[in-house]
């Protein structure tokens, strides 16, 4: 009788260790770097759930109604576009300045002030990619509910949930808006399939 209760325990073992084995390919690591003061871990630890970081706008607040408010709305996606059509032109003019077999008024100009040509692109670039962040930022802060602009502020941590896959994890982000006028709530949630598997929690 006392063999067969063993060999019933030892069934019974068996059948948790296959349990405790299933998935562990793709489990998380215990080890949260970031905001871990609230982790949560699910179904045999796929899923991780934990408060991430506040998006550090401070830039683009400041400059962002500043810039709308000289300029209009309609102007700075017009700014941003030429100036990043101009920063391409200039890319252009710094390429061909390497062809040595060119002899044109152009190539010669371009020669001479390189400097002065790469330093005119690069600026042409930062224009149109700031001109891109402030009527994204200006877009996204916009009530929905009374309509006035650069209203919401993220007044608390986002949510955030991981879940494992094959090759990385697949990451949600749930941020949390409140118009600072009329008090209206809304949540935006964000997805990005990431490939690396390590855990480079959100910041």
């Amino acid at each position: 009788m006392a063999d067969n209760n063993s060999s019933i325990n030892i069934a019974s073992n068996n059948r948790n260790d296959s349990l405790k084995n299933v998935d562990t390919q793709y489990e998380f690591e215990k080890t949260v770097i970031g905001n871990n003061n609230n982790v949560v871990y699910k179904e045999n630890q796929n899923i991780v759930q934990y408060k991430g970081f506040k998006k550090d706008v401070f830039f683009l607040a400041q400059i962002s109604p500043y810039v709308i408010r000289k300029i209009g709305k309609k102007n700075v996606k017009i700014v941003g576009l030429v100036s990043f059509i101009s920063g391409l032109i200039t890319i252009y003019l710094w390429v061909s300045s390497f062809n040595y077999y060119d002899s044109s008024l152009v190539h010669n100009f371009v020669s001479a002030h390189l400097t002065l040509i790469t330093y005119c692109g690069i600026i042409l670039f930062a224009i149109s990619f700031l001109c891109v962040g402030i009527k994204s930022y200006h877009s996204n802060t916009t009530c929905k509910n009374c309509n006035k602009e650069f209203a919401y502020e993220e007044l608390e941590n986002p949510d955030v949930k991981d879940v494992k896959t094959a090759d990385g994890y697949m990451r949600t982000i749930k941020r949390h808006y409140t118009c600072q006028f009329c008090g209206f709530k809304e949540t935006i949630s964000f997805r990005e399939k990431i490939k690396d598997g390590r855990n480079s929690f959100i910041k």
